[in-house]
């Protein structure tokens, strides 16, 4: 049986089990996204924006030079960034 378990560096809500995510529907997969806080890989025809001002889900801080997480996020960075360049943003 093939499963899926998280790198050491993860540490969101889901631990570090393994979990059987090959069955899974577009639906089960988008939830398992929003409730572990990871994300599936683009197609190839996806594109990352990054003239945007901040990551999808985040705001812009007060003078428009910080981005802040929404309260739903458990990532590796700080909750408060600034992204002035788009080089800060890979």
């Amino acid at each position: 049986l093939a499963s899926c378990k998280p790198p050491p560096s993860y540490f969101g809500e889901c631990g570090d089990e393994n979990y059987d995510l090959f069955a899974a529907t577009v639906e089960d997969k988008k939830e398992f996204e929003s409730k572990c806080g990871v994300q599936w890989p683009c197609k190839l025809t996806c594109s990352r924006d990054y003239t945007s001002k901040c990551p999808v889900g985040w705001s812009v801080g007060a003078g428009g030079i910080s981005c802040h997480a929404p309260s739903s996020y458990r990532g590796r960075c700080a909750r408060a960034v600034s992204f002035a360049s788009v080089e800060e943003k890979r």
